[in-house]
């Protein structure tokens, strides 16, 4: 049973209070921080570097409890590409390098999904 919903001030979160269960926090838009954010409680997806990228690019994300992480890679009709992570990772800083050899030049997106957390960015591929 749901006891409140209230907005930030920026409408960038959604808080939802549940009676006998606390309150929940939840990002409208895709929420990014400083470098090692995982004090604050937030999960991160940084953005690919480098972007645009020739081979290979570095994806990086941060999780502050030990979570069941899914990060993927999607063609801009939203075909799925590769499945990058698909499992439990502790929490702390991650590392995930994306090997495009098999891939055409073009935009692609990356998708962390941990819990209710979802990010979506862009990604450009040269040859």
């Amino acid at each position: 049973m749901f006891y409140g919903v209230a907005f930030s001030p920026d409408f960038q979160e959604l808080y939802v209070s549940a009676i006998d269960y606390g309150v929940y926090r939840t990002y409208l838009v895709s929420h990014t921080s400083g470098p090692l954010n995982v004090q604050n409680g937030n999960f991160v997806l940084h953005s690919a570097y480098p972007n645009p990228f020739n081979a290979t690019a570095n994806i990086e994300f941060e999780l502050p409890v030990t979570s069941y992480v899914s990060l993927k890679v999607f063609s801009v009709l939203g075909g799925e590409v590769v499945t990058l992570v698909e499992g439990n990772r502790r929490a702390g800083s991650h590392k995930v390098v994306l090997d495009a050899s098999e891939l055409s030049s073009g935009v692609y997106f990356y998708r962390l999904k941990v819990a209710d957390f979802i990010d979506t960015r862009r990604l450009v591929l040269l040859k």
